[in-house]
């Protein structure tokens, strides 16, 4: 028994099982359920192998798969899940979707999924954790365009909040995630704020952002 063949949106022939696991894919929790009630494995990521796993390896196939295809369809699919994404999900989830979206998306979407008017800090977060682990999704051209604008966001917010702003805190840890080690010397300046404020947990933690950067304090 063979597939059914029709053309995509974009011209390329999609078969029937293709269509299937999308829809499959697409009839997950992830896109079926609110945000904050998909909670995979717990914050404590209790049993690895519970009842969620298999929904879970399911989407992590796929877009995985997606990676590699940039299938136009599935593309829309992942930035679908990435809104939907909650903070408590699956790390290797926001791994894999962020991949895809890194990898495919342009720069000017891109940078509206880095605004924070946007998306919340945990999204954007893994954002740049995934292009820090995964350099090769980034063209130099969209690496630059991203790195610009998250150092520029973080200077402008420098002069205009005080060191202990919990939203400024976060574009730096931001920033140092990204991985670009010409961060290093904003991070120290703003590391010194800290400092001079008596906020020596934030400070630490800024610390460890720059010396994973390659820089010293």
């Amino acid at each position: 028994m063979t597939d059914l063949v029709h053309t995509g949106d974009n011209g390329a022939e999609l078969t029937g099982t293709d269509e299937f696991v999308k829809q499959t894919v697409k009839g997950c929790r992830l896109f079926t359920e609110p945000a904050d009630e998909v909670k995979y494995y717990g914050e404590a990521r209790r049993e690895f192998w519970n009842s969620d796993s298999d929904e879970v390896m399911l989407l992590i196939q796929f877009f995985n798969n997606c990676i590699v295809s940039g299938d136009p369809e599935s593309v829309v699919i992942a930035l679908d899940g990435f809104g939907r994404l909650a903070k408590g999900d699956d790390e290797a989830l926001h791994d894999v979707i962020g991949s895809v979206l890194l990898r495919h998306l342009d720069a000017d979407a891109l940078e509206a999924l880095f605004d924070p008017e946007n998306q919340p800090e945990y999204r954007r977060y893994n954002l740049a954790l995934t292009a820090q682990f995964h350099p090769d999704l980034l063209t130099a051209d969209r690496k630059e365009r991203i790195f610009g604008v998250l150092k520029k966001r973080l200077k402008d917010m420098m002069k205009d909040r005080s060191p202990e702003d919990e939203t400024l805190y976060e574009e730096a840890v931001i920033l140092g995630e990204f991985g670009d080690g010409r961060a290093i010397p904003l991070l120290r300046r703003y590391a010194s704020m800290l400092l001079e404020q008596g906020l020596r947990d934030k400070y630490s933690d800024l610390c460890n952002e720059i010396e994973k950067l390659g820089g010293t304090v």
